[in-house]
């Protein structure tokens, strides 16, 4: 199979009676996640009323109702201290967890979305990891998604910059100088910053170019980037990107359903090698019809506990990736004891294990949380009786934490980790005593 740069320019465009056509004006809502932004009014209605994806979380419509009202679960959100944005949204759905070409853990869930945050970020990636994060700040718009149970308790999150990461800004605020900051996708290809020093000509090509075909928008932003095929074999090349986000894709041809993000691919005379549009409508219906069957009845609260992976998810970026291309579809844990990092993770396929860290002690600690904890610094230490689900309970001493283990066929049963020694020993023996230890 041929790279992209070895593609002629006419095999990437659509297919004859559907020509390249650039969208022609802006979406009329927000986003395919939100309605409205932060300081908006959010819209009545406490249901997922159609599909959506954003970050690792796809939601679709429920089948079932709520146990509690909207505005009930506003008040118990309320009660817990938490404060709602105007544009705030909560609403009830169905909810998996995306990894790669799989599906995990749907759960029935409230989805508190709020949309287009101002955040200001080091226009420098490197010095996000810098104490104080010196040096320019640029100001970007954010997503936040969290999962909350019925009791108004948070039992995931996440946050993530707008639009996936394709545009700073929508298609109608004024568009930032700043480079491809991070990796995105967007329809079949993979976008990547270029290395640093990295120049190509042609610029006011691009520009002369995309003028003509009437794809300005004053948040349209031409970078230069590596690009390269997402779904088959094929190099990096180096090409101008010109991307614009919250386009109304019925103004496309064919028109396509919901908000879309657009990414044109230029080389260095200014030809269009392809056009790219991706609408999360659109991705989130395609992985649902692939979805397994779902298990019945399905949650609507998790169980609260010492549980931090959630909150601390962005630190465990290798980890988390690649414990689910691992098979383990759970995180339970993420705690400092006995000076090693500890957490619990489940698998169907291989059960469940503690996974600690291999070096124990504070430098050693301050060089995996520099490195951002990576897959390889875990060492597994499988859970007996064949368990395939671990549970943290609680703390029992510095060095020991209760766990409750399940599995296909197995009671549930409390069995005590020990940090220091990696040890698992059940509950019921007698020279442990978890309840009330």
């Amino acid at each position: 199979v041929v790279g992209l740069g070895t593609v002629p320019a006419a095999a990437l465009l659509p297919r004859a009676g559907h020509p390249a056509q650039i969208a022609a004006k802006t979406a009329s809502s927000f986003n395919d996640v939100c309605d409205v932004a932060h300081d908006g009014r959010a819209p009545s209605g406490d249901r997922v009323a159609h599909p959506f994806r954003v970050g690792a979380f796809l939601v679709s419509p429920a089948a079932t109702s709520p146990v509690v009202t909207g505005a009930e679960l506003r008040r118990r959100v309320a009660a817990r201290g938490a404060r709602l944005e105007p544009g705030t949204q909560l609403r009830y759905g169905l909810v998996r967890l995306v990894g790669g070409s799989r599906v995990y853990k749907p759960v029935l869930r409230w989805v508190l979305t709020t949309c287009g945050v101002p955040t200001s970020m080091p226009a420098d990636p490197a010095a996000r990891t810098s104490p104080g994060h010196p040096g320019p700040q640029v100001s970007v718009q954010t997503d936040q998604v969290a999962l909350l149970s019925d009791s108004g308790a948070m039992t995931d999150g996440s946050g993530g910059l707008s639009f996936d990461g394709v545009c700073d800004v929508r298609a109608d605020r004024a568009a930032p100088s700043a480079p491809v900051r991070r990796e995105f996708t967007v329809g079949e290809i993979r976008v990547s910053p270029p290395a640093k020093g990295a120049s190509l000509t042609g610029r006011d090509a691009v520009n002369r170019s995309a003028a003509r075909q009437h794809a300005f928008f004053p948040g349209t932003q031409v970078r230069l980037a590596l690009v390269e095929p997402l779904h088959r074999p094929g190099p990096q090349q180096l090409r101008w990107v010109v991307t614009t986000c919250g386009l109304d894709g019925q103004s496309l041809v064919p028109p396509e359903s919901g908000v879309v993000n657009e990414a044109l691919v230029y080389d260095a005379s200014g030809r269009l090698l392809g056009v790219n549009r991706d609408g999360a409508l659109l991705q989130a219906e395609r992985l649902i019809r692939t979805a397994p069957p779902l298990p019945t009845p399905l949650p609507t609260y998790a169980a609260t506990g010492p549980n931090i992976c959630g909150p601390w998810s962005q630190a465990y970026p290798d980890f988390r990736v690649r414990s689910l291309a691992a098979g383990y579809t759970g995180m339970q844990g993420c705690y400092l004891q006995a000076g090693v990092v500890v957490i619990f993770v489940s698998s169907p396929t291989h059960g469940a294990a503690a996974a600690v860290t291999t070096n124990a002690g504070m430098k050693a600690y301050q060089a995996l949380y520099d490195a951002r904890f990576p897959w390889r610094a875990f060492h597994l230490v499988r859970a007996p009786a064949g368990a395939t689900t671990a549970h943290l309970l609680r703390f029992l001493t510095p060095t020991v934490a209760e766990v409750q283990l399940s599995g296909p066929g197995l009671t549930r049963r409390s069995y005590a980790f020990d940090a220091r020694t990696r040890a698992w020993v059940s509950c019921n023996a007698q020279a442990v005593a978890c309840r009330g230890g």
